[in-house]
């Protein structure tokens, strides 16, 4: 998979909620920034050498783009980057959008539930939506209102169609929105992973082809134990030996292969790579479970092994 790499410049820096930023990036060489689709991300190279994904949030219509990044004291590093060094008129490189999280195209009403910074791709289907003149409703949690990135355009845009639930702990009662709804509903939802693991549980007998989840952060991992599995490199036959306590990709970058992969968290979609024979232990958090039946690809940053070899298409 190649991916074009972009210089952009950081046209402004808004502080759109408390300890939220919103940036504006513009080509730095003239030529249009490829156009996306709403729930599309970008990988933005930071200048501590880190890869992160923001969402994309403004309107596919724009000639530039905006992300915007909440600043996590304890996270990976990426967002305490970003806040503390990059500022007006630096320059950054990105890569071309990737969509794991799509705007279904349907007539049928779309619910959003977003959770804190959970709003940010979800904020430019909203603005899709309003310009295709499409049904919608919002349910969005967040800390209190100041926490609440893009809230002012939001309660603007979007009226009575917004419920919103501010306080330090849950109140949103999932349960009793989903008897509300119907089942031709295309559900959207984003946040931290305790939001969407109580969706997720919660809606496990909603139509899942109408469930849809972009996660921010690996969800606690509940597989069980490694063990030792071979990979076969199609294009060469070489065999490699995965141990318990790496990954596949790891093992692949030992022995001088050099897939790309960014969040390797099985997030990303970035090291998806194409599974010719054998049955995957599939840990990501992108592929939906129809596709981890069908077994047809596989995040190597996290996933393992069922059976005792995987034939790869590298």
């Amino acid at each position: 998979m190649s991916q074009e790499i972009r210089r952009v410049q950081v046209l402004s820096i808004d502080e759109i909620a408390k300890q939220t930023l919103k940036y504006t990036l513009i080509p730095a060489d003239g030529r249009a920034l490829p156009a996306f689709e709403p729930g599309a991300h970008i990988d933005v190279y930071l200048p501590n050498g880190m890869v992160r994904q923001y969402s994309l949030c403004g309107k596919t219509t724009d000639r530039f783009y905006t992300i915007a990044v909440k600043y996590e004291e304890v996270g990976r590093g990426g967002s305490v980057n970003l806040h503390t060094t990059v500022r007006v008129d630096d320059f950054l490189a990105i890569s071309t959008p990737r969509n794991n999280f799509p705007l279904i195209n349907s007539k049928k009403k779309v619910v959003f539930i977003a959770g804190g910074i959970g709003i940010t791709p979800i904020f430019s289907m909203i603005q899709s939506l309003i310009m295709e003149n499409r049904d919608w409703e919002l349910h969005y949690c967040a800390r209190s209102q100041e926490h609440a990135a893009f809230y002012d355009q939001l309660t603007e845009i979007g009226g009575n169609k917004i419920k919103t639930y501010f306080s330090e702990e849950p109140i949103l009662d999932i349960a009793s929105l989903f008897e509300k709804f119907e089942d031709d509903l295309n559900i959207y939802c984003c946040g931290p992973s305790g939001l969407m693991k109580s969706v997720e549980g919660i809606a496990s007998n909603y139509p899942q082809q109408k469930l849809h989840f972009e996660w921010f952060a690996a969800p606690i991992s509940t597989n069980s134990p490694n063990i030792a599995f071979e990979i076969q490199l199609n294009k060469s036959n070489t065999v490699l030996l995965v141990p318990e306590n790496k990954s596949i990709l790891t093992v692949l970058r030992e022995n001088s292969y050099f897939p790309i992969s960014n969040c390797e968290q099985g997030l990303c979609g970035s090291c998806e790579t194409t599974l010719l024979d054998g049955q995957a232990d599939h840990r990501d958090s992108l592929l939906s479970e129809e596709e981890k039946k069908a077994n047809k690809t596989i995040m190597i940053c996290v996933s393992r092994a069922k059976s005792d070899r995987l034939v790869l298409d590298i």
